[in-house]
């Protein structure tokens, strides 16, 4: 089938028309919309008249090396669009990652061969296969700008790449490092030039865990607008998190077949942690549940019990969830000050309630999914009561510890 080629006067019209053919919402078809006008902007700058799959690579490309994560990852939805539509394709809701993925040069050829064997070796999940070949795929595309080779490859092309701070991140050196470490060991390189990486580890701090009191979570609940579908189904998924502890990739991905409605309970499979749990289905979650699906969701087979409201209908996705949360968290008038404000907070937020009643670490591992109390002592954090009254006084220092011979402030 021979593509399909667009003009770049007819980008913008022509994304609008595919916003209305798939039926986007209204949010995610402006979106698309300033994005194409940013690609205009692109190929005008590069005195490209005619809209390929390849211009549209080299946008993306320019993105993830100079931009913010963000605007290549909504760019991304924008140009998959206008792909699919060149390629004479139906519509695809999910982004398949591959599709944009070039590995150029024969050092991309080796990073594609490295993915490959260590993926294999280390059993590595679909998700660290896409972590590896995003960042491979961002370290061969910048070797390849800047004029190094496989076989030319030195410190100084590493620090070029570092020279963006979007490169700076653990998920980005994790794998380059290992890239390089191998690259070395297989003779392709005189020295370990990932050791350049090392001083870049980023080893997280331990951090509070952002949560909200009862009276704020209950706030958010009754925030909602519950006399539509949208806000059926919203309701419903939030109480998920906020009375469960469900994680959103557990909550987008319920189905049907996880509730026992004789026994009143849930069960499923973690996403996470792929441990199965059984949790209690509360009379007024359960009512919510049964509200958004006798009076909010589409008449559709799926599956999965949470749907988009327009057609196509399809699951929701785990960032939808999160910003929907946000907004019912400013609509609730819960200021977010210093805390996170997505699903998971809801999540930290019944743990640590659980915490200040008193209830045991076992039973809220429990509650949580967690294998071991280990992973929920990281709530122990935020039970800052608890703590005090765990805390000893510190003793009064005497006068002459300032003053004792030998001492450093011995005068």
């Amino acid at each position: 089938m021979e593509e399909i080629k667009i003009a770049r006067d007819e980008l913008l019209s022509q994304e609008e028309l595919l916003v209305k053919e798939y039926k986007l919402t209204q949010q995610t078809g402006s979106r698309h919309v300033r994005r194409i006008r940013e690609l205009v902007a692109f190929m005008q700058e590069h005195g490209r008249d005619i809209y390929t799959q390849e211009v549209g690579m080299s946008f993306l490309k320019s993105l993830e090396l100079t931009d913010s994560k963000y605007k290549y990852t909504t760019s991304r939805g924008a140009v998959f669009l206008l792909n699919n539509f060149l390629k004479g394709l139906p519509y695809r809701p999910k982004y398949q990652e591959g599709d944009l993925y070039t590995f150029p040069s024969k050092l991309g050829m080796e990073a594609k061969s490295f993915i490959s064997l260590r993926s294999k070796e280390y059993r590595f999940s679909d998700s660290t296969i896409q972590t590896y070949q995003s960042s491979l795929d961002s370290f061969t595309t910048a070797m390849k700008t800047h004029g190094a080779t496989l076989e030319t490859l030195k410190r100084e092309d590493i620090d070029y790449f570092l020279a963006s701070s979007q490169n700076q991140t653990l998920y980005k050196c994790g794998p380059v490092r290992i890239f390089l470490k191998h690259l070395f060991e297989f003779g392709f390189t005189k020295e370990d030039l990932g050791k350049e990486l090392e001083g870049l580890k980023c080893h997280r701090g331990e951090k509070l865990p952002s949560f909200y009191t009862r009276d704020e979570v209950i706030k958010i609940e009754e925030a909602v607008d519950r006399t539509g579908a949208k806000g059926k189904r919203d309701y419903a998924m939030i109480l998920l998190a906020s009375r469960l502890g469900l994680r959103a990739s557990d909550i987008t991905r319920l189905q049907f077949a996880s509730f026992d409605w004789d026994k009143s309970i849930i069960t499923l499979k973690q996403y996470k942690t792929k441990r199965e749990i059984t949790l209690p289905l509360l009379s007024d979650l359960g009512d919510a549940i049964i509200d958004y699906i006798k009076n909010g969701r589409p008449k559709n087979d799926s599956k999965n019990l949470f749907l988009s409201l327009v057609q196509p209908y399809r699951q929701i996705k785990v960032s939808t969830l999160c910003t929907i949360v946000a907004a019912y968290l400013y609509a609730a008038g819960v200021s977010p000050k210093g805390r996170h404000h997505g699903t998971h907070s809801l999540r930290h937020s019944l743990a640590t309630n659980l915490l200040e009643s008193g209830t045991s670490l076992p039973v809220i591992s429990e509650v949580l999914g967690h294998g071991s109390t280990g992973s929920t002592m990281y709530y122990l954090g935020v039970d800052i009561k608890s703590l005090l009254e765990c805390s000893l006084a510190v003793p009064d220092v005497p006068d002459n510890f300032y003053t004792q011979k030998g001492g450093m402030l011995y005068a």
